[in-house]
Order: C-alpha cells, then sequence, then structure tokens
C-alpha cells in the first residue's frame, strides 16, 4: 500500500511478482490470474508499457482461457499495436 501511495509503480509490479511465483510455487490459479491482472493493469496504466502489459495478459490466457478482460485486452493492445487482423 506504502508503495501504491508513493506511486512508486515499479516496487508494486515487483511485490505483484512475488505474489505470482508465490502463487504458482502453491499451484494455485486463481492467485496467480489476479496478480498477473494487476500486473497487467500496472503495466499499461501506471507504467505505459504495452510489450509487458501484452505479456501479463498472455499469461493470464493462459491460465484461463475464457478471462475476458485479457481477451479484450489483449484484442486492444494487439490491434493498437498493429499486430491484429481488421
Amino acid at each position: 500500500r506504502l508503495y501504491r501511495a508513493a506511486e512508486r509503480w515499479d516496487d508494486v509490479a515487483a511485490m505483484a511478482e512475488q505474489r505470482v511465483a508465490a502463487a504458482a510455487q502453491r499451484g494455485d490459479v486463481g492467485a496467480q490470474v489476479a496478480a498477473w491482472l494487476e500486473l497487467s493493469d500496472l503495466f499499461e496504466a501506471k507504467l505505459h508499457d504495452a510489450e509487458r502489459a501484452t505479456t501479463a495478459f498472455a499469461r493470464i490466457t493462459e491460465l484461463d482461457p475464457r478471462n475476458v478482460k485479457a481477451l479484450t485486452a489483449l484484442a486492444r493492445l494487439h490491434e493498437a499495436a498493429g499486430r491484429w487482423p481488421h
């Protein structure tokens, strides 16, 4: 919370990455998806890093192929990057 309050987005992302790793070690897919969602939002909205956001959303679809938020975001990001068929 302190990192968020201070807008230390790289530190917030590092903490979320740690949560992804811990959840993966436990085999907790739901927690992994939640942490990847947080990361993808951070990468896209706060760090303005479309490539890392795309990678994070893709990881979500690997874990949860029906995740509407991730699928929608991937379509939007690929289209914006010119990598999506019209």
